[in-house]
């Protein structure tokens, strides 16, 4: 026991506490404004004591903060107790609360123990600079004392309690800030009151319609009606639809919509992309893939190669023999492009409009086989088109049948009437290409072209790729002795593996007859679901969509292949010629078209847009 206590309990007092010694007592000091250090005692303020450092000036935007010694006639749990008295709060609550070490929250004031020697003069660590956060909301804070009744008959303590408001509204709430709170919790719940009671905060944020908001129901209706069915729909499609309802509403504003698009830029609604995504989110719709992508390779340093000693092969073919004054061996006309397009009737990689949040995405008229190959496309394609379009070839289509058979042999002779004549078509067992459907294709192909290159006393030249029935025997006879060929050279076939970089159809050209064809099929089925659902009187409801038949997929394939090459081959069209180009394929001699200007005495400023002018 110690000696003071046993003192107090031999004279019949009761034990006090020991005061501490000036010594022992902590100081707080301040910094003037000179640098120097002042010891501010008990009850004093650090206003008081910078203004007498200031020679006795008032600082009223000075924070005044006073500072308690820690020998008071009131001890140090008296105190505590009589302070949660004034603050309406009971023992239990008291017992609850963890108290916060004592800081003064000020940069001038320093805390130390007498036996600390601070040096004015001494270098500081930069302070790094405070950001402040947000004021807490008044609905927050009613929300916080609300949530702080539940937990704390959960048993949390008032330091837990703000650990878990910091982690819910990722800020910081000091349990000094909540016990504030807490003081004024009338006031604060007043003022929460009120501010509910506004109508500002009672407004709801109107509803974004679009100009034509009953359009757009019915076109959000027939979309999820062909998606319930499993109708592929693409965003061209939406567009579609979209003038079709707009002139059967309003026939008299919006004219009737042309078939093949050609009105489109004329139309009063321009169904542009701005409105089609704001369309999609109003009505819960997103573009989502069916099939998955895949990262074709870069370009390696050895096919560098090998595509530069291809055009080496073709600039000393185009020197061999001058027939033509910029191109040599022959003209632009009769340079042809060879290769074989795999024609699907769905894209693998298509996406539909769908509701969003719904993983269930499936095409419910394509089938799997729709996907794959359903014909070949062997195509021809000339570097630059005639005017008379004697130099366009036709392109050749190869479906599936049993053996060979020229489409003149076909047994449905109805079927073939609804062909479209512009295309040639034969059949193969499998749908390829072999070395026989490889000779029909370049005698009814190149034959007409050949009568041509007579005529004008030219050659032609195809360039195709490595394919085995391009390069077999029989094939390399036919090219040298069929009359059907005479004025062509053999074939100039492109390094092995180089197709997707220097092969002029595989490069640029077959895509463009692929999409031709995938929308041909798509709006086939949506000619069809027009159909089902106006015999089923304008409802979804029991109506079914049906199948398109191999005959309507061949006749429908036929059609859109011819649409694509007539627009391809058209004289203004310079999409083969620019595939030529920018795969090096067959161009201009630079010298000999120096030469031809200089004999022709013309500015080759004046010379037409392709870079071509002949006398």
């Amino acid at each position: 026991m110690p000696a003071h206590i046993r003192k107090h309990e031999a004279n019949g007092e009761a034990p006090q506490k020991r005061a501490r010694s000036e010594a022992a007592k902590p100081k707080l000091r301040v910094k003037n404004p000179d640098g120097s250090l002042s010891t501010l005692t008990s009850g004093e303020t650090t206003a008081q004591l910078k203004r007498e450092a200031m020679g006795g000036k008032e600082t009223p935007e000075e924070e005044t903060i006073v500072i308690e010694s820690s020998d008071d006639e009131m001890g140090g749990d008296e105190r505590d107790a009589a302070n949660d008295t004034a603050m309406g709060k009971t023992p239990e609550d008291s017992d609850e609360e963890e108290d916060d070490d004592n800081m003064v929250d000020n940069g001038a004031i320093e805390l130390a123990n007498e036996d600390i020697d601070v040096d004015g003069d001494a270098p500081t660590a930069a302070k790094a600079k405070a950001v402040r956060s947000r004021n807490w909301k008044v609905v927050e804070k009613v929300d916080i004392l609300d949530e702080y009744v539940e937990k704390k008959n959960e048993g949390y303590g008032l330091k837990r309690f703000c650990k878990h408001i910091e982690g819910k509204y990722k800020r910081n709430l000091q349990p000094r800030t909540f016990r504030m709170w807490r003081s004024d919790e009338v006031e604060i719940r007043a003022s929460g009151a009120l501010q509910k009671s506004d109508r500002r905060m009672q407004s709801k944020p109107r509803e974004k319609v679009g100009k034509y908001p009953d359009m757009e129901c019915e076109l959000a209706e027939k979309i999820r009606g062909m998606r319930q069915f499993g109708i592929v729909v693409e965003t061209w499609m939406v567009d579609v639809e979209a003038r079709l309802i707009l002139h059967k509403r309003w026939p008299s504003k919006f004219p009737q919509p042309s078939e093949d698009g050609s009105g489109d830029e004329e139309f009063p609604f321009k169904c542009s992309n701005t409105w089609r995504t704001k369309f999609f989110k109003r009505h819960c719709f997103s573009v989502k893939n069916i099939g998955k992508k895949f990262n074709a390779q870069g370009t390696k340093e050895e096919k560098m190669c090998c595509a530069a000693e291809f055009h080496i092969q073709m600039r000393v073919l185009q020197l061999s023999f001058i027939r033509d004054p910029i191109y040599g061996y022959t003209s632009p006309f009769f340079v042809f492009s060879h290769d074989q397009v795999p024609l699907g009737l769905c894209d693998s990689n298509g996406t539909t409009v769908h509701d969003t949040g719904d993983y269930c995405v499936y095409d419910a008229v394509g089938k799997d086989s729709d996907t794959k190959r359903f014909c070949t496309l062997n195509l021809f394609g000339a570097m630059q088109y005639r005017t008379d379009g004697r130099n366009i070839p036709k392109p050749h289509i190869v479906f599936q049948a049993s053996g060979f058979k020229a489409g003149c042999d076909w047994h449905d002779k109805d079927e073939v009437a609804l062909w479209d004549p512009r295309v040639i078509v034969s059949f193969q067992q499998n749908g390829w290409v072999d070395s026989r459907t490889h000779k029909y294709g370049l005698k009814e192909v190149f034959g007409p072209i050949n009568s041509l290159l007579v005529e004008e006393d030219m050659r032609g030249v195809s360039v195709e790729d490595n394919l085995s029935s391009h390069k077999t025997e029989d094939v390399m006879n036919f090219w040298d002795n069929d009359p059907s060929l005479s004025q062509f050279t053999r074939p100039q076939f492109v390094p092995p593996n180089m197709t997707d970089i220097i092969q002029v159809i595989d490069r640029h050209i077959g895509v463009i007859y692929k999409r031709y064809v995938y929308r041909a099929f798509r709006e086939a089925y949506m000619k069809l679901y027009h159909e089902a659902v106006e015999k089923a009187g304008g409802k979804n409801e029991g109506v079914k969509v049906r199948a398109l038949t191999p005959c309507e997929k061949r006749i429908i394939t036929t059609k859109a292949v011819a649409d694509c090459h007539a627009k391809l081959t058209g004289p203004a069209c310079k999409t083969y010629y620019r595939a030529f180009i920018a795969t090096a394929t067959w161009m201009p001699v630079n010298h000999l078209y120096e030469d031809w200007v200089l004999r022709s005495s013309i500015d080759p400023d004046d010379s037409c847009s392709d870079g071509i002018q002949r006398v």
